[in-house]
């Protein structure tokens, strides 16, 4: 019996595509893990925060990212909103989340309150800072009106693109204030009105 000649055409066709679908299944697989990576939906970490009374409080700190589509070729994605949960306060009964999209730049017991504060700006900043300005009451955290007495009180959170690992201590801190090319806005509270 004599073997027609599309056999050995048809397995060498077929070793051909087994050797190119390897290659194609890794490159997918690669651009769908680079695809994840670079779409990332949240980051998350505890950080140690210094209160202007001296203690020391951990928190919990996410940024929430929003995809978008530079062009037809490009993707990413940028901040979108931020959260931040109080862990070992003896003054926090109910463990609220504060979350808008806002940046929170500092976090203190006010005296004068008697309550939790959070100092936060915008996202993005289009000619005029305004902060803003939140307080925690027993059913949660609530903005309330600007207060000028936070002017000139030095931020104590870290701004999430400082954030490299999983867990941020008073030292980490202290190394990301000397970084000069850190924006006046995310050390310092200015007030409201100022430029940007």
């Amino acid at each position: 019996m004599t073997s027609t000649p599309f056999v050995p055409i048809f397995m060498s066709i077929l070793r051909w595509l087994k050797k190119r679908a390897t290659i194609v299944l890794l490159l997918a697989g690669s651009a769908l893990v680079a695809v994840f990576v670079i779409c990332e939906r949240s980051k998350s970490w505890t950080e140690e925060v210094r209160l202007s009374n001296g203690s020391i409080i951990l928190i919990e700190r996410t940024t929430y990212y929003r995809n978008y589509s530079e062009n037809r070729l490009g993707f990413g994605s940028t901040e979108d909103a931020n959260s931040l949960r109080i862990l070992n306060s003896d003054m926090v009964v109910r463990q609220a989340v504060w979350k808008a999209k806002l940046i929170p730049i500092l976090l203190d017991l006010d005296r004068e309150l008697n309550a939790f504060v959070i100092v936060a700006i915008p996202l993005y900043c289009y000619g005029v800072l305004e902060y803003s300005l939140f307080i925690l009451e027993a059913n949660g955290w609530k903005p309330i009106q600007w207060d000028n007495r936070f002017v000139g009180r030095k931020a104590n959170l870290a701004m999430s693109d400082d954030v490299a690992i999983d867990r941020l201590t008073i030292q980490d801190k202290l190394n990301l204030d000397d970084n000069p090319n850190r924006f006046i806005e995310f050390r310092q509270v200015l007030g409201n009105g100022r430029g940007c």
